[in-house]
């Protein structure tokens, strides 16, 4: 229930403020500056591009959860 109402106010906040949305995200990163220069060029731009941080860094979180219940294995990456 928690994290529902977390999720639905990252979505306001987002739509409000992107490139704060995205600082709560990732903190200070370089998603964190593109999303500031996006924003500045276009608000639709910076909303778009929140959003997907968004999406990128809660599947990150979900596949971390997963590999620690032990529900699926570490996929080896490349460097």
């Amino acid at each position: 229930m928690a994290s529902d109402c977390a999720a639905f106010l990252l979505v306001i906040l987002t739509i409000l403020v992107p490139p704060l949305a995205v600082f709560i995200t990732t903190g200070c990163s370089v998603d964190f500056v593109i999303n500031i220069f996006l924003t500045i060029l276009g608000y639709i731009p910076g909303i778009i591009h929140a959003f997907y941080v968004e999406y990128k860094y809660a599947r990150l979180e979900r596949e971390a959860a997963a590999v620690e219940a032990g529900t699926i294995a570490p996929v080896p990456t490349a460097y």
